[in-house]
């Protein structure tokens, strides 16, 4: 029957394979190391990244190993009756392991093939790039503005000529606590921030007045969760801050934006 002929070449790839096992992996492993090594030299100096290739290396020496198995197979029960005899003596689990190294021959291209086509990549940015820094501190900057203001006093009333009190009280907290927050947004922010912009500046990216702005006033104004008008049309300044991201690559080379 066709499924005795299939279930045997399927127990003849795995005692193939077995057979030769550890001195294909020995093999393939050495090469697999070289390669990762070869990656990290004249790569991105990743070690992430060059075990991936690595890896990957190994999966694909394995699966020319197994592929070369899977076409001997058949020509083998063929033309050697005596090798069909003893495939066909294996235990059922010979046969289990077979089918899954089929699967495998099957699924890795599969699988290389998709993540191709989807375009992704193992490249990882560095973090010390210029586009990452700006936008870490901008996420940061307005992770504290929004929390420094979802914390505000209840906001007094200014209009009012002639305040009570409690009200001078409330202006006097508001004040406080807005001056501790442009203090503490200069002290842990601002000048990294004018840094930033500044390296912008040196790659011939148009900043306009942003270092200085961002040394004047904290850089963001609005309710917590909403976007509000200077969200949307990048009004203010941690969105001007932000937007510079775009003008760089990974690389830190200038992209000129039509």
């Amino acid at each position: 029957m066709l499924w005795d002929f299939y279930w045997t070449c399927a127990k003849l790839l795995a005692m193939r394979v077995s057979a030769d096992g550890r001195r294909d992996f020995v093999i393939g492993l050495g090469i697999s190391v070289c390669t990762g090594i070869a990656a990290f030299i004249l790569g991105a100096h990743d070690w992430f990244e060059a075990s991936i290739i690595a890896c990957l290396g190994l999966a694909l020496w394995l699966w020319a190993v197994v592929g070369i198995h899977f076409i001997k197979a058949p020509g083998l029960i063929h033309l050697e009756p005596e090798t069909e005899a003893k495939a066909k003596s294996e235990k059922l689990i010979t046969g289990w392991v077979g089918a899954a190294l089929i699967v495998f021959l099957v699924f890795l291209p599969l699988g290389l093939t998709w993540w191709w086509c989807s375009g992704r990549s193992i490249y990882r940015e560095p973090k010390e790039s210029l586009r990452h820094r700006t936008t870490a501190i901008s996420t940061e900057v307005r992770r504290y503005l929004e929390d420094r203001t979802a914390h505000h006093p209840p906001y007094a009333n200014r209009n009012n000529t002639e305040p009570s009190e409690e009200q001078k009280k409330q202006l006097q907290a508001d004040d406080e606590y807005d001056r501790d927050t442009f203090n503490y947004y200069l002290d842990h922010y601002a000048k990294t921030m004018v840094a930033v912009v500044a390296e912008y500046k040196s790659k011939g990216v148009r900043t306009g007045f942003l270092e200085t702005s961002l040394m004047q006033h904290v850089p963001w104004w609005g309710t917590p969760g909403l976007e509000s008008v200077a969200d949307t049309e990048c009004m203010d300044d941690l969105c001007k801050f932000r937007e510079l991201a775009y003008h760089v690559d990974a690389n830190d080379i200038r992209v000129d934006i039509p």
